[in-house]
């Protein structure tokens, strides 16, 4: 007899059969390390909870709080404008949904007026938590909600200037790795860094622009100019989290090429775990609002440590 495992259940259909049955909870945590996965799936059930096909956050049962201006921060009076509305009864007199966009980022005040109604809840009411940074929650709120971890799906970086960058920077990988014959090959392998970081920027403006202008056409009617600034820095952020993410695959796949050179593949193995742990550090600093240009040149030179080390 042999034994069979069950793959694991996609926790979409989960919730999506949780409420068929009547049985979804009234506070979900979704996280996961990407945000547009995440929205996906809370917009996605908060349609099927409000009977409706399309954008949910049209639908004037459903409550939207995203983080405003620059820091991205959410205020305790942005929570309470959406406590007082789910505390309501339903404009259409069916359910409600109330939606935290980024909930990691609400600040002390914010986060114990959401506690009060996570300990109280409003009948007929349904509330999702989005985080890609679910431990910066309070405990006493994650503690409340049914969690979930969503996958992200790999994300195509769009446009020309990612393919020239991610080539120049493998080649610059080959070039650290042999250790330099003089002066002259320090003082090119240097400058070909900066190089790199600012052409990294180059890519980050180009690929935030287009995100920005397809965005353009979804964002709400009713938004304000610190939640449109709030928008632009998050698609800015999720541009940037991208990139590092497609570093980390030019890493691995320089890695993978070179698997035919014998023993030197033990030390490569070890150096990219390095570098990967690098590039995720980097990718935590910049969601705590870390400089992003000395960011990625301090992953860069961290890199170079790291691969011309023997």
């Amino acid at each position: 007899m042999t034994d069979t495992i069950e793959a694991p259940r996609d926790p979409h259909r989960i919730l999506t059969e949780a409420w068929e049955k009547g049985r979804l909870g009234h506070a979900i945590l979704l996280y996961g390390p990407a945000s547009s996965s995440l929205e996906n799936v809370a917009f996605a059930l908060a349609s099927q909870i409000l009977g409706v096909d399309g954008v949910p956050t049209k639908h004037p049962d459903c409550s939207v709080v995203r983080p405003v201006n620059k820091m991205r921060q959410i205020g305790v009076d942005a929570m309470r404008r959406l406590v007082r509305t789910v505390s309501h009864s339903a404009n259409q007199g069916g359910r409600k949904v109330g939606i935290v966009l980024d909930a990691d980022r609400m600040n002390l005040q914010a986060s114990n007026a959401f506690l009060k109604t996570l300990e109280e809840p409003p009948s007929d009411t349904t509330l999702f938590l989005l985080s890609t940074r679910p431990n910066d929650l309070l405990d006493t709120i994650r503690s409340r909600c049914m969690s979930f971890k969503i996958s992200g799906d790999s994300v195509a970086i769009e446009g020309p200037e990612w393919e020239s960058w991610s080539r120049d920077f493998e080649e610059w990988l080959s070039r650290i790795e042999v250790p330099p014959a003089n002066q002259k090959d320090v003082a090119e392998t240097v400058m070909r860094l900066y190089g790199l970081v600012q052409r990294f920027q180059e890519c980050l403006s180009a690929l935030s622009a287009r995100r920005l202008e397809a965005a353009v056409a979804d964002f709400p009617e009713d938004v304000e100019d610190e939640e449109k600034v709030a928008i632009e820095a998050g698609i800015e952020r999720g541009a940037r989290q991208d990139l590092l993410a497609g570093i980390e695959a030019v890493l691995r796949d320089w890695v993978v090429s070179r698997t035919a050179e014998g023993n030197a593949m033990a030390d490569r193995a070890r150096k990219l775990v390095l570098a990967v742990e690098e590039t995720e550090g980097t990718s935590g600093l910049l969601a705590l609002n870390f400089n992003g240009v000395a960011a990625v040149e301090q992953l860069m030179i961290r890199v170079l440590r790291i691969w011309s080390r023997q």
